[in-house]
């Protein structure tokens, strides 16, 4: 559950109004997340949420909650029942009736209920779908430097293949070696590419 939140977090910090302690703390998977952590983390997406143009949940309902949240003592259970109300329709309230909220697991079940709202946002789709553009660029620029790579090999090896009719001896033994280098280099290269693709580092909202 926390490794969505993390992931978040590592991705969108630079949106989010948080105190940057709290940044670390999220970031780092062996760190303990105190009370005034979730509290913390929690006003932050809901601020997120009320800085849409068009929140699924009414700038009423989060301004009424933030500012209850932000007074509630982060380490009373109350503070969890506050951000289920304000989630109202958004959850499955049974699942929370009776929850111990002393543990983390309902803490982070529903923190990762909150980040998905927070994901659905209009601010974080633009930057969503700003991504997938980039994603976007960047496979068809690989595609055409694969296709770049081999039309190069081909030529190549077109070349070998004449010099091979005429040759003998060492001079073919040389020039199938050379055709074999040439295929093998393309092919580290193609795989180069493609794994360049695959591993886009994104900016950081």
């Amino acid at each position: 559950m926390r490794r969505v939140i993390r992931e978040f977090f590592l991705r969108f910090e630079k949106s989010l109004k948080i105190v940057p302690k709290y940044i670390n703390i999220v970031n780092n998977p062996n760190s303990d997340w105190t009370d005034l952590t979730y509290r913390s983390i929690i006003v932050c997406l809901l601020r997120l949420l009320h800085a849409d143009n068009t929140p699924e949940i009414s700038w009423e309902i989060l301004d009424a909650g933030i500012q209850e949240l932000e007074k509630t003592p982060p380490d009373d259970p109350k503070l969890w029942l506050c951000l289920t109300t304000i989630m109202h329709g958004f959850i499955d309230e049974d699942q929370y009736t009776n929850a111990d909220w002393a543990q983390h697991k309902p803490r982070s079940q529903l923190i990762v209920r909150l980040v998905a709202l927070a994901t659905g946002s209009g601010i974080m789709r633009e930057r969503v779908e700003k991504d997938a553009g980039l994603l976007k660029k960047e496979e068809k620029s690989a595609q055409e430097e694969i296709k770049s790579l081999k039309a190069e090999w081909e030529m190549n090896k077109q070349d070998i293949g004449k010099a091979r009719l005429t040759a003998q001896g060492e001079e073919r033994e040389r020039l199938e070696r050379k055709l074999k280098g040439e295929m093998a280099f393309m092919k580290s290269q193609v795989a180069l590419v493609e794994a360049r693709s695959w591993y886009v580092i994104l900016p950081s909202y």
